[in-house]
């Protein structure tokens, strides 16, 4: 699945893999996502973070409402143009309203970002 709506429409495309337990987040870095170095933008990477995540919460929440109560990012490595970049999600825990998770970003066999986030889980719609 790829996102054309909402914010994403402006630094995408981002796709969205989910085969079970294993949820995906690809993109391609283009040349409009580099900072002034000539490496990925930090924002960029941020965002992507942030993609994986709140995918992640929203399907582990199976139906109810989410919204991050933070998100934190360690930078580990740069990323260059034309690569692709792969994110990575899982539940570390889950409450009946709050749900812990963790995230990866690599370009191939490089990490440029670990993330942890927690995200409040309301009602159901």
């Amino acid at each position: 699945m790829t996102s054309p709506a909402g914010f994403e429409q402006f630094v995408g495309p981002i796709s969205y893999e989910n085969s079970g337990d294993d949820l995906k987040l690809t993109f391609t870095i283009a040349d409009h996502h580099l900072n002034g170095d000539g490496f990925l933008h930090g924002g960029m990477m941020m965002t992507l973070a942030s993609a994986v995540l709140g995918q992640l919460a929203r399907e582990t929440a199976e139906g109810a409402e989410t919204a991050p109560l933070s998100l934190n990012c360690d930078f580990v490595g740069p990323g260059r143009a034309g690569a692709a970049v792969v994110g990575t999600a899982e539940v570390t825990r889950r409450t009946r309203t709050v749900l812990f998770a963790s995230a990866e970003l690599r370009a191939g066999d490089q990490l440029m970002m670990t993330v942890t986030g927690v995200y409040r889980i309301g009602q159901k719609s």
